[in-house]
């Protein structure tokens, strides 16, 4: 699937109208004699403030409409989206299975080979979640920190299983996680290159959707 630069101009027609009488312009300006202050550039520059105008519009629309699909996006991150078939778990943002994580769940997986930055220790006794222990990131509890690598995605099935299978090749030679210690014994460089891929596909997500167009779509009304 490719993806477009957000202000990527598909067409040029929009323009068009104002280059042929902008060039003619010009052509005449050119003449010995013409001022600021003549037609012919008074003219010119009303013809480049229309174009100015024009792409603001074009760019600003473009923009809208993206921030209308992103806030979907994320509607549905915070509210409705379910992990890999798991509908027992649709309504909980930090915990769930996750059926097969899109492939990445289990022995000599990626998820079973780096630690979760979001891990969230659910106490029965508070009824509140302790954040200050970590584990890998197929645990029920790591939910959140694979929901932000879902995201960078924006959750298409297909790209976030063929991701899952590229970083499943790399998982082969690293060191699986020990629920025993809570830790990965001695990580190797396969640990360290996955939970960088991991903690940097998150974050991305985060500040791209999350923190860049939440702001936008509270702001989408003044564009």
């Amino acid at each position: 699937m490719k993806h477009k630069h957000i202000f990527w101009v598909p067409s040029i027609t929009f323009i068009i109208p104002f280059i042929l009488p902008l060039l003619t312009l010009l052509a005449c300006n050119a003449e010995p004699g013409k001022t600021k202050s003549s037609p012919q550039s008074l003219a010119i520059q009303a013809l480049k403030a229309q174009i100015k105008q024009h792409k603001r519009k074009f760019i600003t629309t473009k923009l809208k409409l993206r921030v209308q699909k992103h806030e979907n996006l994320l509607y549905a991150h915070n509210y409705s989206w379910i992990e890999d078939g798991d509908e027992a778990n649709r309504w909980h943002l930090h915990y769930g299975d996750g059926g097969t994580q899109y492939g990445m769940k289990g022995k000599n997986k990626v998820f079973d080979v780096i630690l979760s930055p979001h891990y969230a220790k659910y106490n029965h006794r508070t009824g509140a979640y302790n954040n200050t222990e970590y584990a890998d990131y197929d645990l029920p509890s790591s939910k959140t920190s694979r929901r932000q690598v879902y995201l960078a995605f924006e959750y298409d099935e297909n790209l976030i299983r063929i991701f899952g299978r590229i970083l499943n090749k790399l998982a082969d030679s690293a060191v699986p996680f020990d629920s025993a210690t809570n830790s990965i014994p001695n990580p190797n460089e396969y640990n360290k290159l996955l939970q960088e891929i991991a903690d940097k596909t998150g974050e991305y997500a985060c500040n791209y959707f999350e923190v860049a167009f939440g702001e936008l779509i509270k702001k989408q009304i003044t564009l």
